[in-house]
């Protein structure tokens, strides 16, 4: 039971840091910052077996010049840091596959912005 608890958590944490940061690089491309990314402002919702995370929550937004990144970045730092407390962790740090791990911690560092972020998942689990 245990590890399907895991796995359970695996998969919904990838759907949601997926879709999410979909929905952030949306944003980033029409010039508005979220400014509250957190699992108050992540709707999950299930429907014949699926997940599909809702990003809400636009009291704290702001509109900013396309070429703007620190704000873009804080926002997907945000989302990272939600979705790591949805994985599981071993030795303090997330139990997931390696390159989903890369994945967040170039994010965490700033190295990979929302579009990177989704291209990246896209290539791990297509579809």
């Amino acid at each position: 039971m245990g590890s399907q608890r895991q796995n359970k958590d695996i998969d919904l944490a990838f759907v949601v840091y997926k879709q999410v940061a979909a929905a952030l690089a949306c944003l980033r491309e029409n010039g508005i910052l979220h400014n509250d990314v957190n699992e108050h402002t992540i709707l999950i919702e299930r429907q014949n077996k699926r997940y599909t995370a809702h990003l809400t929550g636009f009291s704290s937004f702001s509109r900013v010049g396309l070429d703007e990144e620190h704000g873009h970045c804080r926002d997907l730092a945000d989302l990272t840091s939600t979705i790591e407390h949805l994985l599981p962790t071993y030795q303090d740090r997330p139990s997931c596959d390696p390159q989903w791990r890369a994945i967040i911690s170039q994010a965490h560092e700033g190295l990979l912005l929302a579009t990177g972020v989704c291209t990246a998942l896209e290539a791990i689990m297509p579809g």
